[in-house]
This record gives C-alpha cells, sequence and structure tokens, in this order.
C-alpha cells in the first residue's frame, strides 16, 4: 500500500507543494492498510472482506491525490480533513460488509451505527474547517466526493443483502450519472449557488440509508425511508437540472 501511495503522489507533481498534506495522506494509508490486514490475518474479519475494503479505500485516497492541490495556499492537511478521511474509511469498512461472508442481517445495528457515525460527522468536517481556517476547494471537493462514495457502497449494501430492491441504487448512482451528463452537455458544468433545500435533501439521503439497516425496521417501512429518499433527491436534480438548461450554462448568481 505505501507503494502504491508513493507511485500515485509522484504522478501529481503540484503536490510538492504540499508536504505536510502528502505526509499525513500517506501515514493514514498505511496505518489503515496494516490494520486491515492485521485483522484478516486473526481472522477478526473475513479475507472476502478485503477486496471491497480496498477498493474503495482507494478511490477514497484517489480522491485526495487528485484533488489535493486545490488545497493551496493550506499548508496543512488539516483537521476538517482528517475527518472527511475517517468518513472515508469507514465508507470502506461498510463496503467490506458486501462480502458473502458477512449476513448484513446480523449486524445490522453495527452497519447503522457505522453509517450514522459517517453521516454526523459530515456535520463536522465544515465546522472544523471554517473555524480553523483550513476552508479550501480540495475540502469541498473531497467531502462532496466521500458523501457520494458512502451514498452509493449503502445502496450497493442495501441491495446485496436483500433489504430493497435494485431501485434504491439510483440514490447511489444519481451524482455520478449527472457528472457523466455534464460531460455530454457542459452546461450542466455551470456553478450552482449554495441552497439549503440542496444541503438538506443530501443529508436526508445519508440518515435514510442508515435507517434502511436498522433491524426494528420491516422490509416495508425501510422501502418507504429509501423510497421517499430517492423522489426527494430526484426532484432536486430535476430543478437543479432544469435551472442549468435555462441559463444555458450560465453562472447562477451569488
Amino acid at each position: 500500500m505505501l507503494r502504491l501511495t508513493s507511485a500515485l503522489a509522484a504522478d501529481f507533481a503540484p503536490l510538492s507543494a504540499l508536504p505536510g498534506a502528502v505526509a499525513t495522506t500517506v501515514a493514514v494509508a498505511t496505518a489503515l492498510a496494516g490494520a486491515s490486514s492485521a485483522a484478516i490475518a486473526i481472522d477478526l474479519v473475513p479475507a472476502s472482506a478485503a477486496l471491497p475494503v480496498v477498493l474503495v479505500f482507494l478511490a477514497v485516497l484517489w480522491i485526495v491525490l487528485r484533488f489535493l492541490p486545490d488545497h493551496r495556499p493550506v499548508p496543512r492537511f488539516g483537521a476538517a480533513n482528517m475527518v472527511t478521511f475517517v468518513r472515508g474509511a469507514i465508507t470502506a469498512w461498510l463496503a467490506g460488509c458486501s462480502s458473502p461472508a458477512i449476513r448484513v442481517e446480523s449486524v445490522g445495528w453495527w452497519v447503522a451505527g457505522a453509517a450514522g457515525l459517517a453521516v454526523a460527522l459530515d456535520g463536522v468536517d465544515g465546522l472544523l474547517a471554517r473555524r480553523r481556517r483550513e476552508a479550501s476547494a480540495f475540502g469541498a471537493r473531497f467531502d462532496m466526493e466521500t458523501d457520494a462514495l458512502l451514498l452509493l457502497v449503502l445502496s450497493a449494501l442495501a441491495v446485496g443483502a436483500d433489504r430493497l430492491g435494485p431501485w434504491v441504487l439510483a440514490i447511489g448512482l444519481m451524482r455520478y450519472a449527472f457528472v457523466g451528463a455534464a460531460r455530454l452537455w457542459p452546461m450542466l458544468n455551470a456553478p450552482l449557488s449554495p441552497s439549503f433545500r440542496r444541503k438538506a435533501i443530501a443529508a436526508f439521503q445519508g440518515l435514510a440509508l442508515t435507517a434502511v439497516f436498522l433491524p426494528v425496521l420491516t422490509d416495508g417501512q425501510a422501502a418507504l425511508i429509501a423510497g421517499t429518499a430517492l423522489v426527494a433527491l430526484a426532484g432536486s436534480f430535476a430543478r437543479d437540472v432544469a435551472y442549468l438548461i435555462r441559463r444555458g450554462g450560465a453562472p447562477s448568481p451569488a
């Protein structure tokens, strides 16, 4: 993992201006990789869980190294980004629960607890960044990509556990579909002004997908909660897309 991390870092020359942040990233990645290997070695987690954990964690690591240059001029990785990194690690652990050797229904409280912690920490990183004056374009992007990855993992886990049907994958895939559409229609790349409605609906997605794994809920109740979240998310995306199309890609007013 250390060699892979070093190789990835070498591909991003601008990172040389952020030695402290890179060092922190490499140290955390190495520590988490070592902890995961130890857990597998002592049979604390099944070996089949390793692949999804590694894949998701590598995705988090790629996000960090890809966008870290946007953290300038802040020289430190920062406490806020460390919190986001922890959320990424939790997301990787949740991905491991997709292993056939793990019955999600038997660890529902653990899954819901881990997902709930990741959702709760989503409100901490931004607060820390503002209070410690560590806010940056990288921090905002890292937070957003980690949110999207968490929703994708939780929705896939809900399907894999037979808790919900494949339709719930739409929650996890919707942002990626929007990004793909923006490549075809550049007008969708125009920035949107901050919106409480958008933030509230995004937070609701995480809460809804967390609730899905609570053993006290029936499948019907879980479906109702997730379905409501999906409708709200689809409506929010539709509203933003319609707005961007009407403006023809012009930036929205502040």
